[in-house]
């Protein structure tokens, strides 16, 4: 079957030829209609090859979809090779499907909102700052830490201490150091180090301004 090039249009990429085609004992075999990735919310891409992420920061990897065939062989979506969210800058979150579908066009970093802060990065493997569509909306930033008393807190990672306040060591504090008013937590209960290794899923550590 003849195959012809063509050109991924703007709002699409390819960064692998053998996309939509898989290795058999006689070569590649390919699907009947071949399709540029679409663009995922968290990128700019301008054609052809182009990917940029539209957050600074942000960690993207390569993963290949393997093909799907019938029970004759033959090819009914072949492989994609993509690139997926892995990591946000401290101030946003990971915000992806879930790992095991395929379907990257949701992959983006979302921002803390106004009044809500967080000095850590995203990391969708060690699930820190991650949420999945059907958790939440990417406006509910539940994973972003209530701004600081005293603080004011634009979004993203940005603090400011209000007049007659002043910010001291940032610090990692459980949940518990925190009592019930989140914002407001006890530097004694805190700790200027962490080893992760001792992270408790169920009551986090996270690192707070101070």
């Amino acid at each position: 079957e003849n195959q012809e090039c063509f050109r991924c249009k703007l709002g699409s990429y390819s960064i692998n030829p053998q996309d939509g085609c898989f290795a058999s004992d006689t070569g590649y075999v390919c699907q009947s209609r071949r399709e540029c990735n679409d663009c995922p919310k968290g990128a700019i891409c301008a054609g052809t090859s182009s990917f940029e992420s539209n957050t600074s920061g942000a960690v993207w990897a390569v993963e290949t979809f393997p093909a799907v065939t019938d029970l004759g062989g033959n090819v009914i979506e072949g492989e994609r090779t993509v690139f997926r969210l892995q990591e946000s800058p401290p101030g946003y979150q990971v915000f992806r499907d879930d790992p095991d579908a395929d379907n990257p066009v949701d992959d983006e970093c979302v921002a803390c909102l106004a009044g809500k802060y967080s000095l850590e990065g995203g990391e969708f493997q060690g699930r820190v700052m991650y949420k999945v569509p059907s958790d939440t909306t990417p406006n509910e930033d539940l994973l972003c830490l209530e701004c600081p008393k005293g603080a004011t807190c634009p979004g993203t990672a940005t603090t400011h201490p209000q007049g007659n306040w002043w910010r001291g060591t940032d610090m990692y504090c459980p949940s518990s150091a925190c009592g019930g008013a989140p914002s407001t937590c006890s530097p004694g209960a805190c700790s200027g180090s962490f080893d992760e290794s001792e992270w408790d899923e169920e009551d986090p550590v996270r690192k707070r301004a101070m």
